[in-house]
C-alpha cells in the first residue's frame, strides 16, 4: 500500500493531435518531460503506487513510463473521451488489489508544485482516517483545478460509470461532498492544449524560482 494510503493515476492517453507528439513526452525543464515532472513529484510526496494511463500513443508514453519506474494500463477506448481512461485507471488499481483514495492526475496539468500535492494528500488522509465522505479539489483564484483526490468508494463507481459521463456531473450524483481546497499555485489551473499553451507554461516556468525541487 502507498504511504499514507493514496495512488495515482497519470491521464496520458489523449491524441495530442494539435501539439504533434504525446503530451507526456514534452520537455518542462531541461530534459524532464511532463510524465517525469509529475512522477518525480508524486514520488517527492510518498506516492509510490502509481498507474499511468495509456491510449493513442501507447507505446511511446508506456517506454518513457517503464524508464520513470511506473506502471502502466492500456485504455483501449480512449477517443471516447476523458471517462474513458477514468474508468481504465480506477479499474487497474482495483485490479491491484488496492482499495485507497486515487489522485488523478492529467498529464497536460505538470507543473503543479510539490507543496500543494502535499497539502492535498494530508487533507485528503485525514478524511480517510475519519471516514469523511469527502472529494478533494485544488482552487486557485476561485477556480478548480487539478489534480484532484477521489475517496475509494467513488473510485468504484467511476469503474461502472457511462463513457458518455462528465466526471463533475458525475460525482455530484454520490455522496461523497465536494471539499476545495484554496492553493496559491496558478499551475492547477493548466490544460496545455496548443503550441502556445506550452509557450506559456514554459514562460512562466522560467520565471519562478526553484521550489526545492523534487530530484
Amino acid at each position: 500500500m502507498p504511504p499514507g494510503g493514496i495512488a495515482a493515476v497519470v491521464l496520458a492517453a489523449g491524441k495530442s493531435s494539435r501539439m504533434g507528439e504525446p503530451k507526456a513526452l514534452l520537455r518542462l525543464q531541461g530534459s524532464t518531460t511532463f510524465l517525469g515532472a509529475i512522477t518525480a513529484t508524486l514520488r517527492f510526496c510518498g506516492v509510490t503506487e502509481i498507474v499511468v494511463v495509456t491510449g493513442a500513443h501507447r507505446t511511446a508514453v508506456a517506454a518513457e513510463a517503464a524508464q520513470l519506474g511506473g506502471a502502466t494500463t492500456h485504455n483501449a477506448a480512449f477517443e471516447s473521451g476523458r471517462m474513458s481512461s477514468l474508468k481504465a485507471g480506477a479499474r487497474a488499481v482495483r485490479e491491484r488489489g488496492l482499495r485507497v483514495p486515487l489522485l488523478m492526475w492529467p498529464v497536460d496539468c505538470p507543473a503543479v508544485r510539490p507543496a500543494t500535492v502535499a497539502r492535498l494528500l494530508d487533507v485528503a488522509n485525514e478524511a480517510h482516517h475519519a471516514r469523511r465522505p469527502e472529494i478533494h479539489v485544488p482552487v486557485y483564484e476561485n477556480r478548480g483545478g487539478h489534480p484532484i483526490v477521489l475517496r475509494s468508494a467513488e473510485v468504484a463507481r467511476l469503474e461502472v460509470a457511462p463513457l458518455e459521463a462528465n466526471l463533475r456531473d458525475w460525482l455530484r450524483c454520490g455522496v461523497s461532498r465536494r471539499v476545495e481546497l484554496p492553493v496559491d499555485d496558478p499551475a492547477v489551473l493548466d490544460n496545455v492544449d496548443t503550441l502556445a499553451d506550452y509557450a506559456t507554461l514554459l514562460a512562466r516556468e522560467q520565471a519562478l524560482e526553484p521550489e526545492g525541487a523534487p530530484a
